[in-house]
Formats: structure tokens, C-alpha cells, sequence
């Protein structure tokens, strides 16, 4: 919504400066539809990473009934009434892919849904702070090169002092955008770098197999957790 505004303000600005009678105002409209252009790329570069988030979501989505595990062969007992499954062990190595390329997924193929959950909530929630810090920084960054050009293009003393007071200010507020920037990456990648290490320790007393027989007066049912 934001980028649309944008667009559309330039469009405005764009008819303002083919319109305008004066070199004065053309140059006005001229440098504000600048303005407006970088401001739309800072925002046009904030859609596309989250594009490439919800595509990688998707892409998931699509490839991961491939990487189901089929179910457990199940076969006569040795005694009358009883039923062998012969299920697979949880493979650490495919745990560990599961969780590099979805964090989480891999400690719920392990049965730790309870973890699982907690890196699949934590590494979204950092990873759109990240998206959110690195939007910041673009637009902080793009108002600092705005006013150093327009410093630059100044021609009187005093416009150009007020100019770099200003743009010591920008300065610093756009290193201070790119540290939380840094910080919020920062966080994500451990976050995700503990959910792919949590994929080689035990759970504990937690059963890693997510069949089970189950036996009730109705009789007897393979129960199978997701």
C-alpha cells in the first residue's frame, strides 16, 4: 500500500512538472518526483524480500509431501490377536536438513513438537523484525543520500550549513538503523543455527516414535502422531 502511494504521488508529480509554466516550479516538481523515486525503490526492494519470504513458504509447502515418511510395515505377530509394526529410526541427518531448510521441522519429525513449535514461532517472529529493521535502514539510508544531494546542489552559505545539520543527523540516524539492522540478523541467524544444533540432542524421556497402540474396551487402534 505504501509503494502504491508513492507511485501514485509521483504520477502526480510527474503531470505537476510536465505542466508546470515556470522553471521554478518545473524544478520543484522535478525534485520532489526525484524524491519519490528512490523512496518507491527503497519500497519496491521491501516487496521483493517479502515475496521471496512467502515464495520460500510456499515452495515449502509444495515440496514437503515428498519428504513425508511412509507408514510403519505392519504385519501378524507371533501370538494370536498381536500386530508387529516395523517402523524406521528417526534419522538425525534428515532431522538436521528438515530443520536448516524449516526451522522447527525437523525436532517435530523427531517427536520434540513442543520445541518444534517454539523455533518455527521464534525464527518467524525474528525474521520478519529483520525484514522490518533492513525496510528502516533502506528508507533511513535513502533520506541521507537525498540530503546530501540537495546539500550538494545548494548554493548559499546558510542553505548549506542547515543542509549539513541535517544531514549529520540523518547520518546518524541511519547508522543507527543499520546497527538493529545487524542485530536483528544477527539473532535470526542464531536462532536458526540452535534449531538446526537442537536436531543432534536427545529429547529426553519424550518418545521419539510417533506410532503407538492404543487399547480401549472397543479393542485395539494404531495412533499415529502429527
Amino acid at each position: 500500500r505504501e509503494y502504491d502511494h508513492i507511485r501514485n504521488r509521483l504520477d502526480v508529480l510527474e503531470a505537476l512538472a510536465a505542466d508546470a509554466e515556470t522553471y521554478e516550479a518545473a524544478s520543484r516538481a522535478n525534485e520532489a518526483a526525484h524524491e519519490a523515486v528512490v523512496m518507491a525503490n527503497v519500497q519496491n526492494a521491501h516487496r521483493r524480500r517479502l515475496a521471496v519470504l512467502c515464495g520460500a513458504l510456499y515452495g515449502w509447502q509444495a515440496i514437503e509431501p515428498l519428504w513425508a515418511d511412509p507408514p510403519p510395515n505392519a504385519g501378524p505377530g507371533p501370538e494370536s490377536g498381536s500386530l508387529v509394526l516395523a517402523g524406521a529410526p528417526r534419522s538425525r541427518a534428515k532431522a538436521f536438513v528438515y530443520s536448516l531448510l524449516r526451522p522447527g521441522r525437523g525436532q517435530i519429525y523427531q517427536g520434540k513438537s513442543a520445541r518444534g513449535l517454539i523455533f518455527s514461532a521464534g525464527s518467524l517472529a525474528a525474521g520478519v523484525a529483520a525484514l522490518e529493521y533492513w525496510n528502516r535502514y533502506d528508507e533511513a539510508a535513502g533520506a541521507y543520500d537525498l540530503c546530501v544531494e540537495r546539500f550538494e546542489a545548494a548554493e548559499s552559505v546558510p542553505e548549506k550549513e542547515a543542509l549539513a545539520s541535517a544531514c549529520r543527523l540523518l547520518r546518524a540516524n541511519a547508522d543507527d538503523e543499520r546497527r538493529n539492522r545487524a542485530v536483528s540478523i544477527a539473532v535470526l541467524a542464531a536462532i536458526w543455527g540452535w534449531n538446526c544444533a537442537d536436531t543432534f540432542f536427545d529429547a529426553g524421556d519424550v518418545r521419539v516414535s510417533r506410532y503407538s497402540v492404543e487399547i480401549d474396551p472397543r479393542g485395539a487402534a494404531v495412533a499415529v502422531r502429527f
